[in-house]
């Protein structure tokens, strides 16, 4: 019997799915602790070069938290289940390979907020992601305040966490958060395209601007520059760069290891 997460690997792609399409691939504690360890597996994994982070079914990529697990909880274990949801966003953020959300249906609340733990977004163009939080009680828990904040600016997330409004897919388009919308029978092929371009990409070299790029965020731009500046040889002076040096001078296609 499959998990409440299921991982498939294709060459060097990771299709990480929530398994869960009669609740809408919903999150409860069962779910947050197996997709953070599915994620580090792949971040592990010698194989693996990109993760695609899906929901099985035709309605949800991932309707939010189980309300109903949520409704039994006390102080401390919404508090713990909080802590929880943000660990496991954060292990989804730092995976050192790319992360490609791919989103096939409803992305709300809780499921929005791993949306936005992805480097980035493809979209059905028949998908809509909000957080509605707020028409509960309750606002985004999951670092949903945060990360919204800094991809679409304080005014924007203010007014998409205030009112809790669903954005059709177009429109998230519009406003930066997602990448790409396509038909949603064409997202599949969509996904696979691009995560075939990045995984022919020095792994290597990916997970450094990874890292600096996300750790600039935290920073000023001058330490920001000086962050970037000190990585730079560091990528310099692996293997991977001198394959692609080498395949360039050679007019050849570079054969990267990830090392």
């Amino acid at each position: 019997m499959a998990g409440t997460v299921t991982t498939e690997i294709k060459k060097s792609i990771a299709y990480v799915t929530l398994n869960r399409p009669e609740q809408l691939n919903s999150l409860n504690r069962t779910v947050l602790e197996d997709l953070m360890s599915a994620v580090r597996e792949c971040d592990q994994h010698p194989q693996v070069r990109v993760v695609v982070l899906t929901g099985a079914g035709e309605k949800a990529f991932c309707a939010g938290a189980d309300i109903k697990a949520m409704n039994d909880m006390d102080f401390a274990g919404a508090d713990e289940f909080s802590r929880l949801g943000h660990q496991c966003m954060s292990a989804i953020e730092n995976v050192g390979k790319p992360v490609i959300g791919m989103v096939n249906g409803f992305a709300l609340g809780g499921g929005f907020e791993l949306a936005l733990a992805c480097d980035f977004l493809y979209a059905a163009d028949t998908a809509q992601l909000g957080l509605p939080e707020t028409k509960i009680g309750l606002f985004p828990g999951f670092g949903g305040t945060q990360r919204l904040l800094r991809l679409v600016g304080p005014a924007r997330a203010m007014e998409l966490i205030f009112s809790g409004r669903k954005l059709k897919a177009p429109v998230a388009y519009e406003w930066g958060i997602v990448n790409k919308v396509v038909a949603k029978a064409e997202l599949g092929a969509a996904v696979e395209a691009t995560a075939q371009e990045l995984a022919a990409n020095a792994p290597v070299a990916i997970q450094c601007a990874k890292r600096v790029m996300l750790k600039g965020q935290e920073m000023g731009l001058t330490a920001g520059l000086a962050f970037e500046r000190e990585t730079f040889p560091i990528c310099f002076a692996t293997q991977d760069s001198k394959e692609g040096f080498k395949a360039f001078i050679e007019g050849r296609p570079a054969v990267f290891q990830g090392k």
